[in-house]
């Protein structure tokens, strides 16, 4: 028996129209905008040529969850609404989650900024985004102040907030494996309620301006019995040069006290690497 080719057209007809599209694709940014508007993406791996004939967005692709997500040097994305889900993320222009949250990719990569008003990188492998030698990616923490509750390695991070006296509080451990340079705003280690100690690490260089501050919280956050007399209180360990243009305060005390620890927050500052480096300061200083 001959097969029925006009069966068989409308039958393929009717697979083809339920799933028009079951491969991956990747979304380049054809400029900067809205990451959801479709206008902003193209399938052009140059970013030059509109190439996005469904008006899909990387969200709103049929195969979102196993799509490829590209932020082009030089182009500025903004995103306003949750749980933006992909495959892998590369960024070398600008990211910027604002306060959002959920999002998540299989991987992080790229040289490029990702701006955070929130405690809210996204999950994910973010291994050659916060490495050495390979992405060297940078955080940019913006807004009016925000409290950092998750334990995070990064590369590059810096603190611009709105106003210089707005706070960033750091209430978990921080590993920074490149510069935190403080523009503006102040950078509290603690809160003035958690009595967990806390370590930041900063492998490279600490650049502080004439807006931006460091501080500690109040809370008596200390280490039981420690090694040494520094391990008692949160640690902050610089690879490199640490130059300051505004106020650093590492103690609550108002006059030096020799004969007793104090029990109102403070931060052990030290210093490792084998090269000579600088540390400068031109403003007051309590450590």
């Amino acid at each position: 028996m001959k097969p029925d080719i006009k069966y068989i057209l409308i039958l393929l007809a009717i697979i083809l129209s339920r799933n028009p599209k079951s491969y991956a694709e990747t979304w380049y940014t054809l400029v900067s905008g809205n990451w959801d508007s479709a206008s902003i993406w193209t399938l052009d791996p140059a970013g030059m040529l509109v190439d996005n004939p469904n008006n899909y967005t990387p969200t709103t692709s049929p195969t979102s969850a196993t799509d490829d997500v590209v932020i082009l040097s030089g182009r500025y994305v903004t995103v306003s609404s949750n749980t933006k889900t992909n495959n892998i993320l590369t960024v070398t222009g600008s990211l910027d989650f604002t306060s959002t949250t959920g999002h998540s990719f299989s991987e992080i990569r790229g040289s490029g900024k990702i701006y955070l008003a929130g405690d809210n990188f996204p999950a994910g492998t973010a291994t050659h985004f916060i490495t050495e030698g390979q992405g060297e990616g940078t955080v940019i923490h913006y807004g009016t102040g925000n409290s950092l509750n998750t334990a995070r390695t990064f590369y590059h991070v810096e603190v611009d907030l709105d106003n210089s006296t707005d706070v960033l509080t750091l209430i978990a451990d921080y590993q920074i494996n490149g510069n935190l340079t403080l523009t503006q705003g102040v950078f509290r280690m603690n809160d003035n309620s958690s009595t967990t100690k806390l370590n930041l690490d900063v492998e490279g260089d600490v650049d502080v301006s004439s807006n931006a501050s460091i501080s500690v919280g109040t809370a008596n956050a200390t280490e039981g019995s420690p090694t040494y007399y520094h391990q008692y209180y949160h640690e902050f360990t610089i690879g490199g040069d640490f130059i300051s243009y505004g106020e650093i305060r590492l103690t609550n005390q108002t006059v030096p006290d020799y004969d007793s620890r104090t029990n109102t927050g403070a931060v052990s500052l030290i210093f490792t690497g084998t090269s000579n480096n600088v540390f400068y300061s031109s403003e007051r200083g309590d450590l």
